[in-house]
């Protein structure tokens, strides 16, 4: 039988082993549907767009807790609550507030969202048709997010604090966190159905998956996995996971090739076997990253759309990233206000590459 990593419940006083902070590429795609998904869901001129309901129990860990509440959003970098609060303006405050915690606290703080279908949870525009393709998306947010990195606040209390706080000030989307091996995950609790009542809500990676055993590279394993999400319902995840837009570099950040003279992007790489059983996507995924010699994060984002037949999510993976620290270990921001951060490229392997690779500046 294969190995997965189980989503246990948060544990206060005990963190994840690798540390990490998100930072999301988009990915490149040959077909061209898909690159219009990275522009709706990913790209930083446009706002992260949400929908649908997913009003199901899909089956999950049988040992996770809920302990609160995340939203996100789509304006790519945020600023830093140095000490304070912060006020973030978002169509996913909560989203943002996760990659400010990950950028603070160095440790992987994962978001997944459902599917918005109430329109009062969207809105349109630009003055296009409601009815039309993807033209909804979710409301702008204010929210106030609690002062973070603050001394003596650990990780899982900064995190129950921001969701607490963000169910005082909304009436949306209702969240909790789960803890695994790999860190920290927001998932969805509660949404609004097509008529604005409350039901229970799950993430579309609490469905149950199967990946036969076979051997692949790191990108064929993720691929797998994702069409088993998207065979697993019927709403489809995409996955956008191939950094830099180049071929290969997923699979070159995930298991680095030492002393290769060839360009990483012509390099073969060389498959291994994994497989996984009757599991929960989300610990699939984390037994999956537990074997990259990088430390991956994602974000599932999801876009609304007035016919069913149009919405689908996107699983946005991406390298870790760290807040930049000065000489007295305080978070460098730039002119804007706005989070300095550096990637964690190969974080988690011994034979680190060369400071030359252009993978690992």
């Amino acid at each position: 039988m294969e190995r997965y990593a189980v989503i246990r419940p948060l544990v206060r006083n005990k963190t994840p082993r690798h540390s990490i902070s998100c930072y999301f590429v988009a990915m490149h795609f040959r077909i061209g549907i898909l690159v219009l998904s990275i522009l709706f869901v990913d790209c930083g001129c446009q706002r992260s767009r949400t929908e649908g309901t997913h009003a199901g129990t899909a089956p999950q860990s049988s040992a996770v807790k809920s302990i609160g509440q995340a939203q996100e959003s789509s304006s790519g970098r945020t600023e830093i609550p140095a000490g304070s609060s912060s006020l973030l303006n978002s169509a996913r405050p909560l989203a943002d507030a996760s990659e400010i915690l990950q950028a603070m606290y160095g440790k992987v703080v994962t978001y997944e969202e459902p599917l918005l279908t109430w329109r009062g949870d969207l809105e349109v525009q630009g003055g296009r048709d409601p009815e039309g393709k993807w033209n909804l998306f979710p409301r702008i947010q204010a929210f106030v997010m609690p002062a973070v990195g603050r001394s003596g606040t650990d990780l899982a209390s900064a995190l129950e604090q921001t969701i607490a706080a963000y169910h005082q000030q909304s009436s949306g989307t209702r969240f909790r966190v789960l803890s695994s091996t790999f860190g920290y995950h927001i998932v969805p609790v509660q949404v609004h159905d097509e008529n604005g009542r409350s039901v229970p809500a799950t993430s579309l990676l609490d469905r149950i998956v199967k990946v036969p055993s076979e051997s692949r590279t790191a990108e064929d394993h993720l691929r797998a996995l994702g069409a088993a999400i998207s065979s697993a319902g019927s709403v489809p995840v995409w996955v956008l996971a191939f950094p830099y837009g180049h071929p290969h570099a997923f699979d070159h950040l995930f298991r680095y090739q030492k002393d290769e003279p060839t360009p990483y992007f012509m390099q073969s790489y060389p498959p291994f076997r994994w497989g996984i059983y009757s599991v929960v996507a989300r610990d699939a995924l984390v037994d999956l990253f537990n074997q990259s010699a990088t430390t991956f994060s994602w974000r599932l984002k999801c876009q609304a759309s007035a016919r069913a037949s149009d919405r689908f999510c996107a699983l946005n993976v991406g390298v870790a990233e760290v807040a930049v620290t000065d000489s007295h270990g305080k978070p460098v921001t730039d002119s804007k206000g706005k989070l300095v951060t550096r990637g964690l490229k190969y974080d988690r392997c011994k034979d680190c590459p060369p400071a030359g690779d252009p993978l690992n500046r």
